[in-house]
């Protein structure tokens, strides 16, 4: 059975360790280092690209090796944890125990939601409300409503996959550290 870097991944965020996780990805030239605090990411890497830069080559490659120390810390000061660890689940799909925030149990108000869809109009144009009217009809969403946590994030990250690159990293990171 070939063993894939999101499941390894998610492994590691559900038993909310603590440690460094080294893995080889089969023909890869380089290692994802991924530091993690009680199930949190402090620390993403891969090569010279540094946390939602690696999210990216976290997509399908199939894993060679895994090594995990525990309880190694992260020689840099790391990132916003909770946010990076939220995004992480988002990108690539997980249904993270160790997710906060925006949980499935939580609830992002109305006004938030229409902010996030405010301001991908703003980058896109009206051709956006294609978009945003698949995605509704997906998460089952009405506009003017609530939306669930876990459905906020995800709706964040297909939003933000439709973006120029050069929005999507600043676009994720304010709505969803902020969902």
């Amino acid at each position: 059975m070939k063993l894939q870097l999101t499941d390894t991944i998610t492994q590691y965020l559900n038993n909310k360790a603590t440690g460094f996780l080294s893995v080889k990805i089969k023909g890869g030239q380089h290692l994802v280092k991924i530091y993690f605090v009680q199930g949190l990411v402090s620390n993403l890497q891969f090569g010279m690209s540094r946390n939602e830069e690696c999210f990216p080559i976290l997509d399908a490659p199939e894993v060679e090796s895994v090594h995990f120390m525990k309880d190694v810390r992260c020689p840099v000061n790391g990132a916003d944890s909770d946010g990076l660890t939220r995004m992480l689940c988002s990108h690539i799909g997980s249904k993270c125990l160790a997710g906060q925030g925006a949980s499935s149990h939580s609830t992002v108000k109305a006004d938030t939601v229409a902010q996030t869809i405010d301001d991908f109009i703003a980058i896109v144009g009206p051709i956006g409300q294609i978009t945003l009217s698949d995605l509704y009809t997906k998460l089952r969403y009405r506009p003017g409503e609530p939306m669930a946590g876990d459905s906020f994030t995800q709706f964040v990250h297909q939003l933000s996959a439709e973006l120029p690159e050069q929005y999507r990293l600043n676009y994720s990171k304010t709505h969803i550290a902020g969902g």
